[in-house]
């Protein structure tokens, strides 16, 4: 049981990173953060400038 368990999650893990390809290049960019975007500062999120999304794009999320 244990070696099928191990099985599954290797050949799991190794099919995660085929296919999706690379998709449309995303920049992301913000200032170092500033002591005011912490929580012992003002505690607000500060400015991302974001290119290249594409218009029909409904979320982001990290990856």
């Amino acid at each position: 049981m244990r070696k099928s368990s191990v099985t599954a999650a290797a050949v799991l893990s190794a099919a995660r990173g085929c296919g999706g390809g690379t998709g449309d290049a995303t920049d992301t960019t913000t200032p170092a953060a500033a002591r005011r975007f912490t929580c012992d500062g003002a505690d607000v999120s500060p400015p991302i400038d974001l290119a290249g999304v594409p218009a029909d794009t409904r979320s982001l999320g990290p990856a």
